[in-house]
């Protein structure tokens, strides 16, 4: 997702650092630069672009990436016992080789939930969950990824249920209800002194926070 401006941008700053000599001549001023990432991956965000301005954006499409030398690294090290499939499946997604039409790939069988609790089960097993501190080593190695914030919530949610009460006790801690006018812009609260709307500061769950619950 690295845009190609970024780069060439790093190029010229490190050849500024050299205004005189032969290193202002040399591609990033003569200092060595390791780029790692995978081709498969999205393509640059370019707002309002097409596909061709994406591909225009990528550092593939800039001079400089002849300078660079290309290692492939061949051994997938998260390849599980068993996951050798899923792994050739992920590579083929990624290339684009098992596209059943424009957009749509085929998902294995084996790959698919029926519902929601399927996937809860299939992640977060109740024999598991009804023991979580004896098996907090195979929990915490697990996750259901989401696009969206309320979604996780939801999902923390129905998978905390699932946790013995002797094991959830929990705090509810409330928040302030109204705005906060901070005296300086370098002041850590002065990013709600902006926020006009209280229910949208009460909807807010910044990340790496719990749950608020906010009390007038």
């Amino acid at each position: 997702m690295f845009h190609r401006a970024n780069l060439e941008y790093l190029d010229r700053a490190l050849r500024d650092i050299f205004p005189v000599g032969g290193r202002s001549q040399l591609p990033f001023g003569g200092i060595p630069n390791l780029l790692t990432g995978n081709w498969a991956q999205l393509a640059p965000v370019v707002p309002g672009a097409d596909e061709g301005g994406r591909r225009d954006a990528s550092i593939k499409m800039s001079p400089l990436l002849r300078h660079f030398r290309t290692f492939y690294l061949r051994e997938n090290m998260r390849v599980g016992p068993g996951e050798e499939q899923f792994a050739r499946l992920l590579i083929q997604i990624g290339y684009g080789r098992n596209f059943v039409s424009r957009d749509c790939v085929e998902i294995p069988e084996q790959c698919r939930s029926q519902s929601l609790d399927d996937l809860i089960s299939f992640c977060f097993p109740a024999d598991l969950m009804h023991r979580p501190l004896e098996n907090v080593d195979l929990i915490r190695n697990h996750c259901i990824l989401s696009p969206l914030r309320a979604t996780v919530a939801m999902l923390n949610d129905r998978i905390r249920n699932l946790i013995p009460e002797l094991y959830s006790q929990t705090e509810v801690l409330h928040a302030l209800d109204h705005r906060v006018h901070a005296p300086t812009a370098d002041d850590p609260t002065a990013v709600n002194a902006a926020q006009r709307d209280i229910e949208y500061i009460h909807n807010r769950t910044p990340s790496g926070f719990p749950p608020v619950r906010a009390q007038a």
